[in-house]
Order: C-alpha cells, then sequence, then structure tokens
C-alpha cells in the first residue's frame, strides 16, 4: 500500500513540473508504477491536492531524522528542524511551488498541512502547553515557517546561507514581540 503510495508521489513530484498536477499525470504515475491508471483513485480520492498532502505528511514525519535536539534551546531546536526539512527537499524547489499553486487553490488542505508542520515542529521543540498558548505558539510559527519557506524557494545562494539569515531574523522577531508580550502582560496583570 504505501509503497504504490511512494511510487505515485516520486513520479507527480519529479514531473508535476513538466505536465502540471493534471489526471494525466496521476494516470502516468501509476502506469509508471505497473498499476493500473485509474489506481490513483483509490489511494489519492481528492487528486493532486490528496498526493500533495501525502507529500507534506512525509515530509513532516522525515524532517527530525538526523537532528539532534536534546542540548538545544527552543528558538534553536526550531531553527534546526526547519532548516533540515528545507535542506531534505533543496532538490525538489520547483515541484513544491507547483505544490504551493495546487495549495492556493484548495486552501482548507493548505492550512491543514501548515497547522500539522508547525504542530509538528512544536512538538519536537517539547512543547506541552495546553492553554491559549497552544494556538498563538502555532499562528506564530506558520508565519514563520511559510515567510521562510517562501524566501527558500528563490535562495541561491552558497547552502542557503541567507535562508538560515532570513529565518534568523524571524525567530529574533519573535523573541522581540514574546518580550513586549510580556511586558504588557505584567503592566495589566493577567
Amino acid at each position: 500500500m504505501a509503497e504504490s503510495q511512494a511510487k505515485i508521489l516520486k513520479y507527480c513530484i519529479e514531473n508535476a513540473v513538466f505536465d502540471g498536477w493534471t489526471i494525466k499525470l496521476l494516470e502516468n504515475a501509476c502506469i509508471s508504477a505497473k498499476l493500473d491508471k485509474n489506481y490513483w483513485k483509490i489511494k489519492f480520492p481528492e487528486a493532486a491536492v490528496g498526493v500533495i498532502d501525502y507529500y507534506n505528511k512525509l515530509a513532516d514525519e522525515q524532517m527530525l531524522l538526523g537532528v539532534e535536539l536534546e542540548k538545544l534551546r527552543t528558538p534553536e531546536k526550531i531553527k534546526a528542524i526547519i532548516l533540515n526539512r528545507l535542506n531534505q527537499h533543496q532538490n525538489e524547489k520547483e515541484a513544491i511551488r507547483t505544490c504551493l499553486g495546487v495549495y492556493a487553490l484548495h486552501p482548507a488542505h493548505g492550512m491543514k498541512s501548515t497547522y500539522n508542520t508547525v504542530d509538528a515542529i512544536w512538538r519536537a521543540a517539547g512543547d506541552t502547553a495546553t492553554d491559549w498558548n497552544f494556538y498563538s505558539k502555532r499562528m506564530i510559527l506558520a508565519g514563520v515557517y511559510t515567510a521562510t519557506l517562501m524566501y527558500w524557494l528563490d535562495d541561491k545562494s552558497d547552502n542557503h546561507k541567507e535562508t538560515t539569515e532570513f529565518l534568523d531574523r524571524r525567530l529574533a522577531d519573535v523573541a522581540k514581540l514574546g518580550k513586549f508580550t510580556g511586558k504588557i502582560k505584567a503592566k495589566f496583570d493577567y
């Protein structure tokens, strides 16, 4: 089951840049995997957006591979995870760009995928919040992550140095925001 999905996904990621996210792409992916050309309807009944959701689910699972988090502070953990995720897919930038185009047509899927990613990052970073902080942390990180992703797509610097610097600035902005809101809370005692 997962093997056939992985084969369909691999073909789509390699060819969507040229063919677009079409039914023909999904059929060709199935044929390439030596499956019936309509097999995608079973595994990905939502067509292209279902394949892209699956791609992001796998990326969420793999983004923690090879990242040592134990000795890092929370912002460093978040940075390490985001950069690892981007580095794992550095050869798929154009495919990711096409995926974002499909998500623009299916915003609920795009938002859910982003939520799943930032939730996985926060959980890996050790977040245990269950109050309003749970949601605010994820909303803020969603902004940081998506801005960094968009920057990374156009980054041509060596080892994505400019993306790393961009992410550092975004995380510094978030830290400033946290200090500012802390001062306001202290002032109004809530």
